[in-house]
């Protein structure tokens, strides 16, 4: 099984339109039944891409969350001076979908179901 994705997320670097694709011939099967007992990450939808133009002039992708999200901060003199006095800080916003280290995690375990699948056969546990 190999999950590729083709871009990240230009504000919060989550991967974007992740792809399983299928090396061996069980894998879709098992992949099916994986799902039906661990299914996909609630969050996983946002990982969804779209484009958006940002000031240098040039579409980058986006996933859903900060497509739908993504906004100008508005800025008046005195959070100016907050932010150089250190009292206020703009962040980065957190990612809401499915990050790397997530989807890691779920890889490890759905490789750990084949890998129990294909050592017991079709006995259900």
């Amino acid at each position: 099984m190999k999950i590729q994705w083709p871009r990240v997320c230009f504000v919060c670097h989550i991967p974007l339109d992740v792809d399983f694709q299928y090396t061996r011939d069980d894998e879709e099967k098992l992949f099916d039944e994986f799902l039906e007992f661990f299914p996909t990450p609630p969050n996983f939808h946002y990982n969804v891409s779209a484009k958006r133009r940002f000031n240098d002039g040039k579409f980058h992708p986006l996933c859903a969350w900060c497509f739908d999200n993504h906004r100008k901060i508005w800025i008046n003199p005195s959070m100016v001076r907050d932010r150089e006095i250190g009292k206020i800080k703009f962040a980065h916003p957190s990612p809401k979908g499915t990050t790397r280290a997530e989807l890691e995690t779920y890889l490890t375990n759905m490789k750990a179901y084949f890998a129990a699948r294909r050592r017991h056969g079709d006995v259900y546990f």
